[in-house]
């Protein structure tokens, strides 16, 4: 009886030592993918995966992949991500909104192109004053 125990608990962490191997490897394959994502830990990165539709989630873990972004603006109807807030208020509305049912890395990399280009613009403007 105990040593089918000893047997069993043996192949559990045999198995769990593949499962994190495993996890291991897909965080990494996301990091890759998006290197700002090596500024979170494994818990933040999955719980981004996790509830990549929600932007409260998403923008709660900001900070830590872009300094001075605090959260996400959507629209009233919540379908849309406009906007993107510091942490002192400011906003920077988006020159081309962001639909939030995207896949998570598209919705990341729309966000950072969004933010480029409206900076670009701003930027300009107050150039030729």
């Amino acid at each position: 009886m105990i040593e089918n125990a000893q047997k069993s608990v043996d192949r559990m962490s045999d198995n769990l030592t593949k499962v994190q191997k495993a996890l291991g490897d897909y965080l990494e394959k996301q990091r890759s993918q998006f290197a700002r994502f090596y500024f979170i830990g494994d818990e933040d990165l999955l719980e981004i995966i996790g509830n990549s539709r929600d932007t409260n989630t998403v923008g709660h873990h900001l900070g830590k992949m872009f300094a001075g972004l605090s959260r996400l603006i959507c629209a009233e109807d919540n379908d849309e991500i406009i906007a993107m807030q510091s942490r002192e208020g400011e906003e920077v509305k988006f020159t081309n909104t962001v639909k939030r049912y995207s896949r998570r890395l598209v919705i990341i990399q729309i966000m950072i192109n969004g933010f480029f280009h409206t900076t670009r613009i701003i930027f300009n403007c107050n150039h030729q004053y």
